[in-house]
């Protein structure tokens, strides 16, 4: 008799247990593909500020990826809101590459910023140069990069406008 009172309650309590993990989890979708090995966390921003038109944004964050999805080490910046993103218009930088770009996708179940830590999908992933005039803007950014300071013109286009910006400095620390 004991032994299925305790089946009972511990499946009563696991009953109880996964309904706010569910809610939680269907509120937050790209934990589920973090889960599943389709999303990355990028972590907490780093430590840099981020001038837009020559004046401090403080609402921008940055963040640092250390490695592509397809494999290879990597080293861009992405910008993002601090409580989210700028109508999920993502740029940044590869400081390899030395290029600006936006990405492929930038919808909320591709970036998310869930407890000060900013999680990507491989989808979100896909960086999409400035310059490309395929599927980017076709547009020179002027890319500027200077020990610790990053500079480039954005493009003045519908994708990016949330940015109200016609240049942005990163100074990282």
């Amino acid at each position: 008799m004991n032994k299925i009172k305790i089946i009972l309650i511990c499946t009563f309590l696991l009953i109880v247990a996964s309904i706010p993990i569910g809610i939680f989890l269907s509120n937050h979708y790209i934990l589920l593909k973090y889960l599943g090995g389709a999303a990355r966390s990028l972590g907490r921003p780093i430590e840099a500020k981020v001038y837009t038109n020559g004046k401090l944004n403080n609402d921008i964050q940055v963040f640092r990826a250390n490695y592509y999805w397809r494999g290879g080490k990597a080293n861009y910046l992405i910008l993002f809101g601090k409580e989210k993103p700028i109508d999920t218009d993502i740029i940044g930088v590869d400081l390899n590459e030395k290029y600006a770009f936006t990405t492929s996708s930038s919808h909320e179940n591709d970036y998310e910023l869930i407890w000060g830590r900013l999680y990507q999908s491989e989808v979100g992933g896909q960086l999409t140069p400035f310059k490309d005039g395929a599927k980017g803007f076709g547009f020179d950014e002027k890319l500027k990069i200077a020990q610790k300071t990053i500079s480039f013109l954005v493009p003045q286009h519908e994708y990016v406008e949330k940015y109200n910006a016609d240049s942005i400095r990163i100074e990282l620390k």
